[in-house]
């Protein structure tokens, strides 16, 4: 059974800042709703959506001067957050190995867990 919300029936709202547009295209590479083209070398609305935009925030984050913004449907321009350089990234031997000697806890302790290191597990999930 299913449950028809918001998020199936309302289109986010898309603002774009045509001045802070380079005219990369990168935002309409990555919008599978067709909502964006580019018009003259800037960012617009294509007029011709597929859906509606969904919200997926795809074109906010891949564009690079902020001229796209996506509000609604649970997402807003505060959502973004810059992502760490890449010589903090780890290589594939350390995280393979990390994922491999990750084991599920079926039995628990009755102590508490300090605030900060429940706020570290949420902030990397």
């Amino acid at each position: 059974m299913a449950i028809p919300t918001s998020r199936t029936t309302v289109a986010a709202e898309i603002q774009l800042d045509p001045e802070r547009c380079t005219g990369c295209g990168l935002c309409v590479a990555v919008c599978k709703d067709n909502e964006l083209t580019l018009v003259q070398g800037r960012v617009a609305l294509s007029g011709h959506p597929v859906f509606g935009c969904i919200g997926c925030g795809h074109c906010m984050a891949i564009c690079p001067t902020g001229a796209v913004r996506i509000l609604g449907r649970t997402l807003s321009p505060e959502d973004l957050f810059d992502l760490p350089e890449r010589a903090a990234a780890t290589t594939y031997a350390p995280l393979h190995a990390l994922l491999q000697c990750r084991r599920s806890i079926r039995e628990f302790q009755a102590r508490p867990v300090e605030s900060e290191l429940i706020d570290k597990i949420l902030a990397a999930a």
